[in-house]
């Protein structure tokens, strides 16, 4: 079954990642709008790992204070992908 809905596609990255051993946190940044929807952490061979996903819907585009607020973590180091419609890319990113 397609998926169609953002919801589903970051429900199924979710539960496929935790079942990898991630941890895929939801982090609500009051007062702060167009944060990424789930920063997936776990421990890597070099250390702590950290992957920020912004999901969307297939087809959908991310809005431009999206696209700012993921160029800015990306600035400072962390590693952010902010146009994820599809649970393919899912699993290359998370290497599922």
């Amino acid at each position: 079954m397609p998926i169609r809905l953002e919801s589903d596609l970051e429900k199924r990255a979710c539960k496929a990642a935790e079942d990898a051993g991630w941890w895929a946190l939801k982090l609500v940044c009051v007062g702060h709008r167009g944060f990424p929807d789930r920063w997936f952490i776990r421990q890597g061979e070099d250390g702590p790992r950290i992957i920020i996903i912004e999901f969307k819907a297939p087809g959908k585009r991310a809005r431009k204070l999206q696209v700012w607020v993921c160029d800015k973590l990306r600035e400072i180091g962390f590693e952010v992908h902010h146009q994820v419609d599809n649970y393919e890319e899912v699993v290359e990113i998370l290497g599922l």
